[in-house]
């Protein structure tokens, strides 16, 4: 019985100790956030983060509301999800995910698409820079004048969506993803808006061969000199000079 009370007025002693302390640190201002660290930002800076976050720094890291942060942020057109956690002493760190912008639309503006086809309210700049353009099919509006896109626009996402997996170098380099009548989907190349004819459907093989030409041809430095490349035909590239 004697040994128990004993563990019992070290668990208390231990207790008091770390209350005090933690007491110290609050009294001394230790625990009021001095660093913040951001993960997952790649469009998004830094100070946009921040900013949005509103955080009140005049509040220790246990005052701070950490749901209130992550509902203002989770509101950003361009912040998919978030997740806040504390480092003590002093350090909060911010993981966001961005949502996957894959394309612009060109409309009366540009308008930006995430991979899902929806579409992204944004006047960021930087989120719409060097994305590949879709031309030829507009945004539709609904019963509520509300814009979405139409299945064509979806199947063009569809196909930079496996030309961004199959060869991200290609990605970055299409400028333009094009639909007409006569030759169906068509991209085009940053390098001098050389033109690429996947034609109709099948375009998994065909965007496969294409990767195929494209590391061979930029390995080769030759495509500055190409005026198109075709593969509308099954198991074929044309390439023309």
């Amino acid at each position: 019985m004697l040994k128990l009370s004993k563990i019992i007025l070290n668990i208390l002693l231990v207790a008091l100790v770390l209350v005090i302390t933690l007491l110290w640190f609050r009294e001394n201002k230790l625990f009021f956030i001095s660093q913040v660290k951001v993960e997952g930002n790649e469009v998004l800076t830094y100070e946009e983060v921040l900013n949005y976050a509103q955080l009140d720094l005049s509040k220790d890291i246990f005052e701070m509301d950490l749901g209130a942060v992550e509902e203002r942020l989770i509101t950003h057109n361009l912040i998919e999800d978030v997740n806040i956690s504390r480092f003590l002493p002093s350090a909060l760190k911010i993981k966001i995910t961005e949502k996957d912008i894959i394309a612009n639309v060109s409309d009366e503006k540009l308008i930006a698409l995430d991979s899902s086809g929806e579409i992204i309210e944004t006047d960021d700049y930087f989120a719409l820079y060097d994305l590949p353009i879709i031309t030829g099919v507009n945004l539709i509006p609904d019963s509520l004048g509300r814009l979405y896109a139409p299945p064509l626009i979806r199947e063009m996402i569809t196909i930079l969506k496996a030309i961004r997996q199959i060869n991200l170098q290609l990605y970055h380099d299409i400028s333009e993803i094009n639909f007409r009548r006569n030759y169906g989907v068509m991209l085009f190349l940053r390098k001098k808006t050389i033109p690429i004819i996947l034609g109709y459907g099948n375009y998994q093989d065909k965007m496969y061969n294409l990767s195929l030409i494209y590391n061979m041809l930029s390995e080769r430095e030759e495509l500055l000199s190409l005026k198109s490349i075709d593969v509308r035909f099954r198991g074929q590239v044309v390439v023309r000079n």
